[in-house]
């Protein structure tokens, strides 16, 4: 019996080609037997970071349509990344008009959302989380943003200003107002949130008249 005495040369490359000897096929050295199982696919970026950009689109046309119905479950969860869009946005516009407020905003944004969720809790027998509570201040300020967006152009002092900004305003507050009801399910807090509320975004109305 005649034997194939060449000698066998093993390829420290695991991806190269197999090779054949004596009708044989050998393997490259440390390539495994059989496929290995596919790794589970990584979740996308905005997934990881908690962002749904439908969620904030539903959001936002909940605050942009006061009378369009909100859904509880959209509300049972907060949702803070556009809050921090709208605050940049509006901080932004405030910037073009030569206000340097961002710690104005930022920091009445917070403390003044931390008051809110105080009185809103004792106020209810359930309550609200502080999350929740920061997320519909956040998405309800966006009637905010075209009023500083028209200061650029006109003079908010005078009365079409003041009309503006009044009815902004009221639908900055109608719309708070109506999601933290829905959230705690009882209409007849209406009027008692609605004053801190409204204090809440008149001082970003006036950040923005003056």
């Amino acid at each position: 019996m005649r034997r194939d005495l060449r000698p066998v040369i093993f390829d420290s490359n695991p991806y190269s080609p197999p090779t054949r000897y004596g009708g044989r096929t050998s393997l490259p050295f440390g390539a495994p037997d059989s496929e290995e199982p596919l790794e589970e696919d990584e979740k996308p970026l905005m997934e990881e970071l908690g962002i749904d950009f439908h969620d904030i689109f539903q959001r936002t046309l909940c605050v942009l349509n006061p009378f369009r119905p909100v859904p509880e479950q959209l509300l049972a969860q907060g949702e803070m990344a556009g809050p921090m869009l709208f605050l940049l946005v509006y901080g932004m516009i405030l910037l073009c008009r030569g206000k340097l407020h961002f710690s104005y905003v930022y920091g009445f944004g917070f403390g003044g959302g931390l008051a809110i969720a105080i009185l809103v809790t004792l106020m209810s027998a359930g309550g609200i989380s502080m999350y929740n509570v920061y997320s519909t201040l956040g998405y309800c300020l966006l009637p905010m943003l075209p009023l500083a967006f028209f200061s650029l152009f006109i003079s908010l002092t005078g009365i079409l200003g003041m009309c503006l900004s009044v009815l902004c305003l009221l639908w900055a507050v109608y719309s708070a107002t109506r999601m933290f009801t829905i959230s705690l399910n009882n209409s007849e807090l209406q009027w008692l949130i609605a004053y801190p509320v409204a204090l809440f975004y008149v001082v970003f109305a006036l950040l923005t008249v003056f």
